[in-house]
């Protein structure tokens, strides 16, 4: 999978419902962030989400979950 940037993150998530899509907002965005040059969803089987991220430099993912949000943010290493 090609995406913008020059570096990548893959995310899988799961336990979700696997009867019904799961996430019915924008499948492939490009935010003009600093480190994430674009977002896109891989994936949603069977209670298993993936998502993959291009970032404009390695990094490392810090995660806070919300009530029912999950917030990713990529700093440089």
């Amino acid at each position: 999978m090609d995406l913008a940037g020059s570096a990548g993150v893959l995310i899988i998530l799961n336990g979700f419902r696997g009867d019904m899509q799961n996430y019915t907002g924008s499948v492939d965005f490009t935010p003009g962030s600093p480190m994430l040059a674009e977002g896109r969803e891989i994936g949603d089987y069977e209670g298993v989400i993936g998502w993959a991220a291009g970032l404009s430099a390695p990094g490392c993912a810090n995660v806070t979950a919300g009530s029912s949000t999950l917030t990713f943010q990529f700093i440089r290493d």
